[in-house]
């Protein structure tokens, strides 16, 4: 999946409108090509590594990190809390002070509930992910199901 869109007065191509369901070493392929996206990466993994402990089964993908942008400023991720343990739950994914600054330092992205509003006129976070913001028009999300990831690529031993 190389199918990225160019849309007037957007900075950089995005993925093309949908929701892209992507295996790990096939998102790792397309979107970890320098060593700061390798830093952000390994951030969202072990970020995923909680998530998915607590019982977490798909996040989705957002931000410059899935456009063709070089030196995203992070990733943002709306995460599917449905069936979560909050008691195995990392309490960093609650705290939004300071603009979601103890997520970023930790997991060098930031996370959003899958249905929170994320403006006053109530569009969910799944589907305000998928408006390029600088055009207005839809762009594509990447959707990951944690419980179909490999231990191993994961950096888990087996």
């Amino acid at each position: 999946m190389d199918n990225f869109v160019s849309y007037e007065n957007a900075p950089f191509d995005v993925l093309e409108e949908g929701v892209h369901d992507l295996s790990l070493p096939e998102f790792r392929r397309l979107f970890v090509y320098n060593p700061l996206r390798e830093k952000q990466f390994l951030g969202l993994v072990e970020a995923m590594k909680n998530l998915r402990d607590a019982g977490c089964s798909t996040i989705y993908i957002d931000g410059s990190y899935v456009t063709q942008k070089a030196h995203p400023g992070d990733f943002d991720a709306c995460v599917d809390y449905s069936g979560v343990d909050l008691q195995v739950l990392d309490p960093v994914f609650r705290n939004f002070d300071n603009q979601r600054q103890a997520q970023k330092d930790k997991y060098e992205g930031e996370f959003f509930p899958h249905l929170g509003k994320a403006d006053s006129v109530g569009t969910l976070f799944l589907d305000f992910f998928q408006n390029e913001k600088h055009s207005g028009k839809r762009k594509g999300i990447v959707k990951l199901d944690l419980n179909s990831m490999e231990l191993r690529a994961l950096g888990e031993e087996k």
